[in-house]
């Protein structure tokens, strides 16, 4: 990861990063999602959501990996329990094989987070956007599926294909033909 800064310009609204996901179908019975999401705020609301951001950014960043490694083993299992398709037989299937950052990356990435913390409040910097990885393998071929995803990614722009829409926490769920 690195550590993205701007002092020039002030931050406008395309600069901020926005969570998006791909979704592809690489064999009949499976979906891949390839997620870049923004780290911090995911994190934060996925460990502890009555923190403060600043006090969760400077006390996570001292645990140590191995405690950070816990933290995002619960994560993925929250994930995992939150983001599911449906089938139109009815049958749910949860994402699963979460590829998370690592107790090592997610420690430096909360103290790149202490470095932006102490920056003046007129210098305008965030951290790139992290790449998540998921799949969902199912016994029967999949062609259309309903997709949900735990509400920490929204708003999240979705892309299958030519289809691009959004998921928030008002449209929670979108139907998908393969």
């Amino acid at each position: 990861m690195t550590l993205l800064m701007s002092c020039c310009l002030p931050c406008q609204a395309a600069d901020v990063h926005i969570n998006q996901v791909v979704i592809k179908k690489p064999t009949s019975n499976s979906i891949d999602l390839s997620f870049l999401i923004s780290p911090t705020p995911f994190f934060h609301g996925l460990i502890a959501p009555k923190l403060p951001l600043a006090t969760f950014i400077k006390t996570y960043a001292e645990k140590s990996p191995a405690e950070l490694q816990k933290e995002l083993d619960s994560v993925a299992k929250k994930l995992e329990a939150g983001s599911f398709l449906t089938f139109p037989w009815g049958e749910k299937a949860n994402v699963k094989e979460w590829k998370l950052p690592s107790g090592e990356q997610f420690q430096y990435m909360l103290k790149q987070n202490i470095l932006i913390l102490d920056l003046p409040a007129n210098f305008e910097a965030h951290l790139d956007p992290i790449k998540v990885e998921a799949k969902v393998n199912s016994k029967s071929p999949i062609q259309r599926v309903q997709i949900q995803l735990e509400p920490n990614f929204y708003p999240i722009f979705v892309t299958h294909r030519e289809d691009k829409f959004w998921l928030t926490n008002q449209i929670p769920m979108s139907v998908i033909d393969f």
